[in-house]
């Protein structure tokens, strides 16, 4: 052996030329998070300067909060939301809820009263059935009845879904 003459020299990674594309992509987006995360860490240093400064001047304004939320960095965000911006979201929820017509109620509360009367007469109905059927009944008998009852209680229930929905 020749000692150190024949090391090899170590070259840099080349990705296959089908992938270029895609490597040059993430080099330019990695490119683009380090130049946000610069202008992060400059914004929140000229934001402590302005509070240094109006702290020396005697000033008990506090510096005006960025117009974006987003635009804040991760260390000044905490995971919190403050509760303005809490309020202000949920008003914009409520703005963005439908609201429902008035015309909706009254055929709203029809069905369900349709339903839930329906509901009781197969439920009623059911109970007559099985009262009928007795032990000697077979099982034939028993399950029909029991599926009479379980239909009457899921139109009883849907009854109650759809008077919450347009009443409260």
């Amino acid at each position: 052996m020749n000692g150190g003459q024949e090391r090899r020299h170590r070259r840099e990674f080349e990705p296959p030329p089908w992938e270029q594309d895609a490597f040059e992509r993430l080099q330019r987006e990695r490119e683009e998070r380090e130049k946000e995360a610069e202008l992060n860490r400059a914004l929140v240093e000229m934001r402590t300067e302005q509070v240094d400064a109006s702290a020396q001047e005697g000033q008990t304004e506090p510096v005006a909060e960025s117009t974006s939320w987003d635009s804040r960095p991760e260390e000044e965000k905490q995971y919190v939301v403050p509760a303005a911006r809490l309020a202000e979201l949920m008003a914009g929820l409520r703005e963005e809820e439908p609201r429902v017509v008035q015309a909706y109620h009254g055929a709203a509360n029809t069905v369900a009263a349709l339903l839930a009367i329906m509901g009781v007469g197969f439920v009623v109905w059911a109970g007559i059935l099985i009262g009928k059927a007795g032990p000697e009944a077979g099982a034939l008998q028993m399950m029909a009845s029991l599926l009479v009852m379980v239909w009457g209680f899921m139109m009883i229930a849907f009854s109650v879904v759809l008077w919450r929905k347009y009443n409260l």
